[in-house]
């Protein structure tokens, strides 16, 4: 699933990261994922959607006007909802491949 829009997603880097990972510091699965990413140096960045509106209306958008987190947006545009990190992980090293 794609949604073509862009939406802003913090602190802007000369790169944009492989995986933009929206999701909540509330929420188990999220920080899961976050830190399994962070352990193995992934190439992402984490969106906090509760500190982040329009994040939040983005991420209703792409899951059918549900605040499903986390979803995870790909450079190429792509987006999955509740990946695995092996998915993610995959995704990535796709990306970076090229």
């Amino acid at each position: 699933m794609s949604s073509g829009e862009a939406v802003p997603s913090g602190a802007e880097s000369a790169a944009q990261p492989a995986a933009e990972v929206f999701a909540l510091d509330t929420c188990p699965p999220c920080m899961r994922l976050l830190k399994q990413l962070r352990l193995a140096k992934a190439d992402f960045r984490f969106v906090d959607i509760e500190l982040r509106p329009e994040a939040a209306d983005w991420v209703a958008k792409v899951n059918d006007g549900a605040y499903t987190v986390p979803t995870v947006r790909y450079r190429d545009g792509s987006v999955q909802t509740q990946p695995t990190f092996a998915e993610v992980m995959a995704k990535i090293a796709e990306l970076n491949s090229d």
